[in-house]
């Protein structure tokens, strides 16, 4: 977004530039020419200066989220995982206790729909 953004103002100094040479050629437009000079050195100025630091301290405040959203992820993921094996692991341990923690949980939630009707 930012190199787009500094893209856009390079295209509109050279712009300027290209339009001080051309008012130059006429009699009279010596204070045009200046003026556009002026401008188009701010708006190198305002690129330099202003736009390139903001755009890098926002690229790298982007790839420090995006790392620490990566890491995040990895370690739910794994947690998630981790628990799904300690329960495949006490289902294969006790079946009977699985399956009577599974009936349980089905007439629970058959409770809680015939109680909403």
């Amino acid at each position: 977004m930012a190199e787009g953004m500094q893209a856009g103002l390079g295209r509109i100094a050279r712009e300027l530039r290209d339009m001080t040479a051309w008012h130059g050629r006429g009699s009279g437009t010596a204070d045009a020419r200046a003026e556009l000079a002026r401008l188009w050195s701010r708006i190198e100025d305002i690129v330099e200066h202003r736009l390139d630091p903001a755009a890098r301290e926002v690229s790298r405040d982007a790839r420090a989220a995006l790392h620490s959203t990566r890491a995040q992820i990895e370690h739910g993921r794994d947690a998630a995982l981790d628990a799904a094996g300690q329960l495949r692991d006490a289902t294969r341990a006790h079946p009977l206790v699985a399956l009577g923690i599974a009936a349980v949980a089905v007439w629970a939630v058959a409770s809680l729909i015939r109680a909403r009707r």
